[in-house]
């Protein structure tokens, strides 16, 4: 996107070291403004990153725009990117499995606008492990 989540982590942790990178589609990260600790780099979803072994790799509301099958090809074309020490991280929404008051609605948006899902927290746990990943919080 326009790389806000970069630009809060840079001004909050002001002796961050190593790269920070935006990655997403080239017409989207030419537009933007994002300073000079932050490298633009044009990539899409479906290809592997182009950083190798990066400690942290932040997919912001991403996943919630795309349906299982596209959503794991998204989530797989990332692993051959990551070492041991890499941790991804996927700020997306999650539906308690308990709760169901305006879920529906929720659901036939994002069904309706992307052919995309919120997943109730077991639709994540499901994903993510046919995905490859071991979820550590949720």
């Amino acid at each position: 996107g326009g790389g806000h989540e970069c630009m809060a982590i840079v001004e909050k942790f002001l002796d961050l070291e190593g790269r920070m990178a935006l990655q997403d589609l080239p017409k989207v990260v030419e537009h933007a403004s994002v300073g000079e600790r932050i490298e633009k780099m044009g990539n899409d979803y479906l290809t592997v990153r182009q950083i190798k072994g990066a400690r942290r790799y932040n997919m912001c509301q991403i996943l919630h725009s795309y349906n299982g099958e596209v959503a794991i090809r998204i989530l797989k074309a990332r692993l051959p990117a990551t070492s041991a020490d890499s941790v991804p991280l996927i700020d997306d929404k999650a539906i308690s499995d308990e709760k169901v008051s305006g879920a529906p609605s929720v659901f036939l948006t994002m069904l309706a606008m992307f052919k995309g899902v919120e997943r109730r927290e077991a639709q994540w746990r499901k994903l993510l492990d046919d995905a490859g990943y071991r979820v550590n919080a949720l």
